[in-house]
């Protein structure tokens, strides 16, 4: 059997593999969100956690947004002390708590493509093979 015959289910695993998504955590720290930018890559998850008081976590610039709500809108309070929302489409996602607004606790979520990975898995794929064994 030829050696690069036996590359081939590392070379699925590697070319098939995604990155796993990541989560990111956002605190309610009083009337605001630590950190208040989070930056992202498609597909990975953020999630706020409450502290205490009663907050939001709403989609939007604020209140007079056309579209406020639109993607999320959820309490951040000791009964709902987490919520997560997936990211799956490159952008810029300003949110914020809508009894805090008017105090400036908002936040955005910067979410980026996710940077191509082939370089690194043709070397890996590469290596593989030349590490390979000679079979007949």
């Amino acid at each position: 059997m030829h050696r690069w015959l036996l590359l081939l289910p590392a070379l699925f695993l590697l070319v098939a593999s995604p990155a796993p998504a990541e989560v990111h955590v956002v605190t309610q720290q009083g009337i605001s969100f630590n950190p208040q930018t989070v930056i992202i890559v498609e597909g990975d998850t953020v999630r706020w956690v409450w502290t205490a008081g009663s907050h939001t976590v709403t989609s939007g610039t604020g209140s007079g947004d056309p579209n406020q709500g639109a993607l999320f809108d959820s309490p951040l309070t000791s009964g709902v002390p987490v919520f997560e929302y997936t990211f799956n489409t490159v952008g810029n996602y300003p949110y914020f708590c809508w009894p805090h607004e008017a105090f400036g606790m908002t936040g955005t979520v910067l979410v980026a493509a996710p940077t191509p990975t082939e370089p690194t898995t043709w070397g890996a794929i590469k290596k593989l093979y030349e590490d390979a064994p000679e079979r007949n």
